[in-house]
């Protein structure tokens, strides 16, 4: 059992990785592109190539981290997807924060979760019946408590530097800005969510 919880701990590390490297994957699929291309001969036959080639991220991780995305995706309700591009504007939308990263964090927190839970439970197994799912399941779903989390300090942020904005933006119209002119200033003065 504790080379299976090894296994996919380490598996669920792998993925956490690859969504690291998420911005390789358009390359990578212009790589493979112009490598099918160039293999073509006039004959017809495709030019083939040694196994092994490319890196490790697009071999193994890439592909790892795309599947736990499509799990992810399947294994939540059919309106996550806007409810999860709602919070993601709500928060800004962080640099590195998409969709397919959710979804691949919630199936990572899912297992590691799930097994660290069933690995604490020991030799007992009414408790490692009942703790893990339980934790797979809070593991499944904090990604989401985080991104909320994000998505309300953002909206806090904004509430608090709101007053000075507008006092800012009065201040330029009644100066002679035009309005387009008096928001640009306000960009360009204030910090935070509200300068964005």
């Amino acid at each position: 059992m504790l080379v299976l919880g090894a296994f996919v701990f380490f598996g669920g590390l792998l993925l956490g990785l690859a969504a690291l490297f998420d911005s390789s994957q358009a390359r990578a699929q212009v790589g493979r592109s112009v490598d099918a291309v160039s293999g073509l001969s006039f004959g017809g036959r495709a030019a083939t190539s040694p196994a092994g080639e490319g890196s490790f991220v697009d071999r193994v991780l890439q592909p790892g981290y795309l599947h736990a995305a499509e799990l992810g995706r399947r294994l939540s309700p059919a309106t996550s997807g806007d409810r999860l591009a709602r919070q993601l504007d709500r928060a800004g939308n962080p640099g590195g924060w998409s969709q397919e990263r959710i979804y691949a964090a919630k199936v990572a927190c899912l297992a590691g979760f799930g097994l660290i839970a069933a690995l604490l439970a020991g030799s007992s197994a009414v408790v490692a019946v009942v703790a893990a799912p339980a934790a797979a399941v809070a593991g499944f779903f904090l990604p989401n408590v985080l991104l909320y989390n994000a998505a309300l300090k953002r909206d806090i942020e904004i509430r608090k530097s709101l007053p000075d904005a507008l006092d800012l933006l009065t201040i330029s119209v009644e100066a002679g800005l035009g309005f387009d002119a008096a928001l640009s200033q306000v960009a360009r003065n204030t910090q935070g969510a509200l300068a964005g």
